[in-house]
Formats: structure tokens, sequence, C-alpha cells
């Protein structure tokens, strides 16, 4: 069975299953999750978790991430009760993080696309994605529609609910739409102001919104 768990649900994850071998596509999405909880250890986000900091002599009860988390040795996952394999993608250029994999199953028409797809919920964008990142995450947007040109597909997002083609070009938009509002902005108050009234309704304005154009918007002058 193959199970998706967010960086800090990692250690409940192994208390409550720890003969289930946690994998990912490549050394680097392995490297990413140290880097990220370092990190969020650094700016105060794992104080309400602190078994989840990285494990090190300085901290020796620390969640050990090299060690639980183990590297595929090829793009596939097979399960062993169902006849299908899944594949396993990890070569898209660094836009969300540096490194991100996504899962297909071209049988059912499925794709997992994890964090590349936000569905109702406003995108991170915040430190370590700068417009170039931006634009490679356009870019593999674009070239997953075209792999999956064909209709009857559903995509499997990182944050909101599932859906069809429309999940994805929704998605460019409001990336398009983000490099615009932030490039155009004279302060991160109109910028706030200006996603939220193209995007009404959408989920975490309070905070992946507000550290996307903090970090993309500097008051007083264009970014």
């Amino acid at each position: 069975m193959a199970i998706r768990i967010t960086i800090s649900g990692l250690g409940v994850f192994q208390r409550r299953f720890p003969e289930a071998r946690v994998r990912v596509a490549s050394t680097g999405i392995r490297d990413d999750i140290v880097g990220f909880s370092q990190w969020m250890d650094s700016v105060g986000w794992l104080d309400a978790e602190p078994g989840m900091k990285v494990r090190s002599s300085k901290n020796p009860d620390g969640f050990d991430y090299t060690g639980v988390i183990q590297v595929l040795n090829e793009p596939v996952l097979r399960l062993p009760l169902a006849p299908i394999t899944i594949k396993v993608r990890s070569d898209y250029a660094g836009g969300e993080c540096g490194h991100m994999s996504t899962l297909c199953i071209p049988e059912q028409r499925a794709f997992m696309a994890f964090d590349l797809l936000y569905n109702g919920v406003h995108a991170w964008c915040g430190p370590g994605v700068g417009k170039p990142e931006i634009r490679n995450w356009i870019d593999t947007l674009r070239q997953i529609t075209r792999e999956t040109g064909d209709e009857g597909w559903t995509f499997y997002c990182g944050h909101g609910r599932e859906g069809g083609h429309e999940v994805v070009t929704n998605m460019q938009h409001y990336l398009e739409t983000f490099i615009a509002v932030t490039s155009a902005a004279e302060s991160r108050q109109a910028a706030i102001m200006r996603m939220k009234e193209l995007f009404p309704g959408f989920a975490q304005d309070d905070f992946l919104l507000l550290h996307s154009v903090n970090f993309h918007v500097k008051d007083g002058h264009q970014p």
C-alpha cells in the first residue's frame, strides 16, 4: 500500500507502522526533506514537534530521516497485491521545491501530482521559490498537460480536492497571475488584496499567500 504523508507526520507514521518502508524517488528528494526540516527548525516551526527535528550529535533525540527514508532503485512501484505498476518520475526542473516527484497509473488514468497541484488553495511561492522556479513550475504543468492530452484523467493534488485537466490549467493560471500581481504591486498588502480578489475563497491566505507575497514583494519599491 502506498500512502502519502507529510514531513511532520513521518514520526507518527513510523510509530504506528514500524514495519512500513518509507521511500522517495531520489537522493535529492531525501536531501530536500532533511534540508527543509532543518529550515523549519531554524524558524521555529518544529517547536511543537521537537521529535521531528533532524537527529544529530547535538540533537540525538531527533528524527533519523536518512535512516528511515529509502531511495527507490528504479522509477516504478509494484504493489504485491495489485497487478499494476506505478510509474515514478522525478526529473522535473526545480519549482515548488528543489526536487519533485509524481506517481502515474496509466491504466487507471490516475496522476498523483502532489505539490505540483493546489486546488482552491494558495500556492507556496515563499523562500526558495523565486520567479525562475515559478516559471519552471508552469513549464512542468504544460508538459503534464501534453503528456496526458486525452480526457478522463484524474489529478490528485497535494493541497485541495482532485479533479480533471482543469485542475492543471487552473494551477498554471494561478502561477502566471501570481507573477503578474507581485511584479506590479507597490506593497505587500496591495498584492495580497489583489490575489484574494482574483481568487476568492482560496484557503491559506493567512499563511501560504502571506509568506509567498512577503518573499516576492518588498514594500516601497518593485520586487
